[in-house]
């Protein structure tokens, strides 16, 4: 069996990720996700196999949400993804990464377009926050390096492998 799951299930309360700021970038990139969280209730339990049952953090309403229920059984592949997922404290839980690679226009056009909300205020956010938090991440994780596959995906369909 093939299981998906994302970092987007692993959010900080909204207190923990705006401490620094809503605008910051070095925010966005420390304090977004609870990444002990995310080692202890699935990517160790998933390393050890075994059956398991794993609720999520709905970070759009900023609660847990006991209706996202994952159940993995013994033998099951994990497909996971989400943004800052090649950092240093997470790539020893990886058989295979691919980093897909986009321009910073490219990633404020998709999320502009993506998010719900004022299109003005959304750029201004990625401007402010986003784009420089991704920045602050491939300076020092260096993502694009230690991917497996990297994919120039700035056009989603055409992908191109590096």
């Amino acid at each position: 069996p093939v299981s998906e799951a994302s970092v987007d299930g692993y959010h900080n309360p909204r207190a923990v990720r705006m401490v620094r700021g809503r605008d910051s970038p070095e925010g966005f990139y420390r304090d977004s996700f609870n990444l002990e969280s995310l080692k202890e209730h699935l990517l160790d339990p998933f390393k050890a196999g075994g059956e398991y049952r794993l609720h999520m953090f709905d970070y759009r309403v900023d609660s847990p949400d006991p209706s996202m229920l994952y159940e993995f059984k013994s033998g099951t592949v994990l497909v996971f993804d989400g943004v800052f997922s090649l950092r240093p404290e997470l790539r020893g839980y990886w058989d295979l990464s691919v980093y897909l690679s986009i321009t910073e226009e490219k990633s404020l056009r998709r999320g502009v377009q993506r998010d719900p909300g004022n299109k003005e205020e959304l750029s201004r956010r990625y401007r402010a926050r986003y784009i420089p938090g991704q920045r602050l991440y491939k300076e020092e994780a260096k993502p694009k390096e230690s991917a497996d596959i990297v994919v120039d995906n700035n056009d989603p369909s055409d992908p191109v492998i590096l």
